[in-house]
């Protein structure tokens, strides 16, 4: 949340490159990922054997309307699903934590879709701090 805060305001809208996110676009890629991942997991957890698609990213950017948003809004919006994200892996026990699913295409345990929880928002930070905050 700290990095989050720290962007300034003239950056939310910037795009580094014809075709790229901006930053509230950016940050609403970062939420809605979560949340399929979290999903994913959930899933997983429970034992359901339904094999889970991927979701095309640029789709959801597209009808996701970030850009009109406020950013302090989505921050907040961020900040709560964090949370609720920890509180359901810390729910799992080691049982729900290796049990594993399809997940576009390829299998993943809960545990796994943990790291990939956390390790996407890191992915993105180092590209907001290598693309966008330049200058």
């Amino acid at each position: 949340m700290n990095f989050f805060r720290s962007i300034p305001s003239d950056k939310y809208d910037h795009r580094y490159a014809e075709g790229k996110w901006n930053l509230k676009e950016m940050l609403q890629h970062i939420i809605d990922a979560e949340r399929v991942f979290c999903y994913r997991a959930l899933v997983f957890a429970r034992k359901d054997t339904v094999e889970l698609p991927s979701f095309d990213e640029d789709v959801y950017a597209l009808n996701s309307n970030a850009s009109s948003r406020d950013w302090d809004d989505l921050l907040e919006e961020f900040n709560q699903l964090r949370s609720s994200s920890m509180r359901m892996f810390t729910s799992f026990n080691e049982d729900q934590l290796n049990a594993s699913g399809i997940a576009s295409k390829n299998r993943i345990t809960v545990l796994g879709l943990g790291y990939v929880t956390v390790g996407h928002v890191l992915h993105h930070i180092n590209v907001i701090r290598e693309r966008y905050l330049v200058n």
